[in-house]
């Protein structure tokens, strides 16, 4: 039995390896979420402000899908939303999140209705990484935000591939730590298409180049959601062609 640590009142490191790839990341961003509670439908009106700032009203057109996708693009038409998306799993619930990290999403809302019932609940969850914690990719790269973000910002595609590595440190949104990678070697790979940082596969070689000194060309990578092709992680987002940095996990 392992001797007593005393009253534990916080996670901690107990043991790690002594030689582990270490990389440097910033705390990604808080996460506000939109739930409505039935399905949008003919005569309902959506009013919402972020930071303050109202959104173009959003009125039902064909569909409760169809509506679901114009609020999330006057969300995104704002000037302090990052990103937004539909919920893969929950077709009722939009989670956003904003261009400062160190904000929290402060929104209100309502639906202006002729027939439908549906009510809103506006909620925020902290990204907040404890030391020990796996962490996983978002945003533009070199941000990393907690298994819990992870879940609700990816759904049922959330793997266990989406993990990165575990923080040695302590972060609020905005702070910086650093993290032990799962992987142990970062390199240059070219894009296959537009991709966002996060799980990786090897598609093609690039033809060899002989020239003196032997230039190679470089390895193509594109995303993936399968443990069984999972070769690492994109760390950086760009277009087909471009260069980024590929953290390996072998």
């Amino acid at each position: 039995m392992p001797e007593s640590l005393g009253t534990i009142t916080k996670p901690t490191i107990l043991i790690s390896e002594s030689h582990k790839l270490a990389l440097e990341f910033q705390a990604g961003p808080n996460i506000g979420t939109i739930t409505f509670s039935a399905d949008l439908i003919t005569g309902d009106d959506v009013n919402l402000t972020i930071q303050g700032d109202a959104i173009t009203q959003v009125s039902w057109a064909s569909s409760h899908a169809n509506t679901m996708g114009l609020i999330v693009t006057a969300l995104k038409a704002t000037d302090y939303v990052q990103d937004a998306k539909i919920d893969p799993d929950l077709p009722r619930v939009i989670h956003l999140y904003l261009k400062d990290d160190e904000a929290t999403p402060v929104m209100t809302g309502s639906i202006a209705h002729t027939g439908g019932t549906a009510t809103m609940t506006l909620t925020t969850v902290a990204n907040d990484i404890l030391q020990g914690m796996p962490v996983g990719l978002i945003g533009d790269g070199e941000k990393v935000v907690s298994p819990v973000i992870l879940d609700l910002w990816w759904g049922a595609t959330f793997l266990k591939n989406r993990l990165i590595g575990v923080s040695i440190h302590y972060a609020l949104a905005g702070q910086l730590c650093t993290v032990f990678a799962a992987g142990y070697m970062v390199v240059y790979g070219k894009l296959t298409g537009t991709k966002v940082p996060g799980p990786a596969k090897a598609t093609t070689v690039e033809d060899v180049v002989m020239t003196p000194g032997y230039e190679f060309g470089y390895v193509n990578y594109d995303a993936t959601t399968s443990v069984n092709d999972h070769i690492g992680w994109m760390l950086d987002g760009g277009d087909n062609d471009d260069i980024v940095r590929v953290l390996l996990a072998l």
